[in-house]
């Protein structure tokens, strides 16, 4: 009898290890789980600052060179055709209106953020057998 409550108290004193080693592990892949995500998070915030950043310098670069073109051919074009020359302006601005918004929605459908992240975390799943 004090054989069997000797193994009984070593094979509880073995899970209760084994269980406290996998609650360690369990956090520490969880730990560098989330760092990988934060790391990912602060690249794609870096990224989007310098996008904007770029984008609005160059925007405004790009405004100030088209309302000289702009003035350009209206002047060119006022003695012969005053209207004309606004119209067609003005549909040149709204085609390329019209194909910036049409390219902006192909790269925002295309954009996959977090992917090594997630990509991990399905490796995860599928090493504990979470996977239905």
């Amino acid at each position: 009898m004090q054989m069997d409550s000797e193994r009984v108290s070593a094979a509880a004193r073995s899970l209760g290890t084994s269980s406290n080693r996998l609650v360690r592990r369990a956090l520490a892949l969880l730990s560098t789980r989330a760092e990988l995500a934060l790391l990912e998070l602060q690249e794609e915030r870096d990224r989007a600052f310098l996008l904007v950043s770029l984008a609005a310098v160059g925007a405004c670069a790009a405004g100030f060179a088209w309302l000289g073109v702009n003035a350009l051919v209206v002047y060119a074009l006022w003695p012969t055709s005053p209207l004309g020359a606004l119209a067609g302006v003005t549909v040149f601005h709204a085609a390329v209106a019209w194909y910036v918004q049409r390219r902006v929605k192909r790269v925002l459908a295309e954009a996959k953020p977090f992917e090594g992240t997630l990509a991990e975390f399905g490796k995860d799943r599928t090493a504990l057998g979470l996977d239905g």
